[in-house]
């Protein structure tokens, strides 16, 4: 072997050598990242489309990148993500470009009911101008809240979503929402609560907006026991 084919980066080497421990340290945990980031894109799928950015998989592997490295009981190279370091979910928003506390202003109350499997999400008596940020072009809205209890070991999920009725971007109405997500009692797996405004418009009532520019959904909860 030429000294020039000897010192040749190649996949071998990398999975072989024991310079490369770290890399493939590092290796083995983003891709658990990845495949965290799609399970959870999956749990959401149905409502995620016109309403995520197009860097969202990469922002959300950054994201569980940061929770498996909390990891604090395995070794560099094996750790996970666990329940107790996934709250560090919350607060991140989907689509980068419209941030949900920048589009929904109403204040909302949490109701958490692990073991019964049921999770409230209470938007209490708001005006529905001057607590929303409505787009230009946008003719109503509706509120979307999301439940998904996971498991990243075995990779499954089940997801509940409800959808409040459309209002009005005129509508001075003043009025409440109520969110009741059910999911099968006796969960222990981890649970995200997301919460999620939707434009509608163009001039024909209930037709979605082109632009995914002016959507938002975030994780507001997640709740691990």
């Amino acid at each position: 072997m030429t000294r020039k084919n000897k010192n040749k980066l190649t996949k071998k080497r990398i999975h072989e050598e024991a310079a490369f421990g770290r890399t493939r340290e590092n290796m083995s945990e983003f891709g658990r990242a990845g495949e965290a980031n799609r399970l959870v894109r999956e749990a959401f799928n149905d409502v995620l489309q016109p309403i995520s950015d197009r860097y969202v998989s990469g922002r959300l592997t950054k994201r569980m990148v940061r929770i498996i490295h909390s990891d604090p009981v395995r070794a560099r190279g094996e750790r996970i993500v666990t329940p107790e370091a996934l709250p560090m979910l919350e607060g991140f928003n989907f689509n980068r470009n419209k941030l949900l506390a920048d589009t929904l202003y109403a204040p909302w109350h949490l109701y958490l009911d692990h073991a019964a499997g049921l999770f409230r999400i209470h938007i209490p008596f708001f005006n529905a101008i001057t607590m929303v940020d409505t787009q230009s072009g946008a003719d109503d809205y509706r509120l979307i809240a999301c439940a998904t209890a996971i498991d990243f070991e075995n990779r499954d999920t089940k997801t509940v979503i409800q959808q409040s009725q459309h209002i009005l971007t005129n509508d001075t109405t003043t009025r409440s929402i109520n969110f009741s997500l059910h999911l099968p009692p006796g969960n222990t797996h981890p649970v995200i609560l997301t919460l999620g405004v939707e434009f509608f418009g163009g001039g024909i009532p209930g037709a979605p907006i082109a632009s995914r520019y002016i959507n938002a959904m975030a994780v507001i909860k997640v709740v691990t026991g």
